[in-house]
């Protein structure tokens, strides 16, 4: 019966995923090859961001619910509120998972999916989605398999929060696929010490000789 509902719920997890694939290709096609962009040109920095995101999710929610708590109406808030911020963590946590399967189906299918680009997304998340339902089903399946089984789940649930996380930290990154990953902008250089003598400090004497 374990095994039964194991089953179900990744299949029924995969449906659900399939419907927000269909929804997101046609209606915010743009926001996900965006977020996928970013996660092919610097997927280290988008792991971190995923890691500092996941982080913060708690302490923002704490604060969230103590800046409500302020006033009498924003104590009436808090529920609404609650639930919008979890509506919205799970959002960006499956936009991000689903620009990772994207990555994973053009892998699969040696494809490119360009902004512009006429190639169909859909093929490409349902092929992406499936490979991770294959290594669901099979951590599942192998609930008896001693070992086997139990290295088969850890390698199911360690990549599904690797995509996740690396897809939340594009998410951030791009704000939702708004923006790419070039237009953020980035902290410069600090100015290289041998360089330091060239401030317009007025000096007089030996110095200025």
């Amino acid at each position: 019966q374990a095994t039964r509902r194991s089953l179900s719920l990744a299949v029924a997890c995969y449906l659900i995923l399939v419907a927000m694939a269909l929804a997101v290709s046609f209606f915010a096609r743009g926001h996900l090859e965006t977020i996928g962009s970013t996660i092919r040109s610097d997927f280290s920095r988008a792991f971190l961001f995923g890691v500092l995101g996941e982080i913060a999710v708690v302490p923002l929610f704490l604060l969230s619910v103590v800046a409500l708590a302020i006033t009498i109406v924003g104590i009436l808030l808090i529920p609404f509120a609650a639930v919008a911020f979890a509506l919205g963590v799970m959002g960006a946590l499956a936009l991000g998972f689903l620009a990772m399967s994207l990555l994973a189906g053009d892998a699969i299918l040696r494809g490119d999916t360009a902004a512009g680009d006429a190639r169909p997304v859909v093929s490409h998340l349902i092929t992406g989605l499936s490979l991770f339902l294959v290594l669901w089903l099979l951590g599942s399946a192998s609930a008896y398999a001693g070992m086997i089984g139990s290295v088969v789940r850890l390698l199911a649930v360690l990549s599904t929060w690797m995509a996740a996380t690396v897809g939340l930290g594009a998410v951030i990154i791009t704000r939702g696929g708004t923006r790419t990953a070039a237009s953020v902008p980035r902290v410069p250089p600090p100015l290289a010490e041998e360089y330091a003598w060239q401030t317009p400090t007025p000096v007089s004497g030996v110095a200025a000789a």
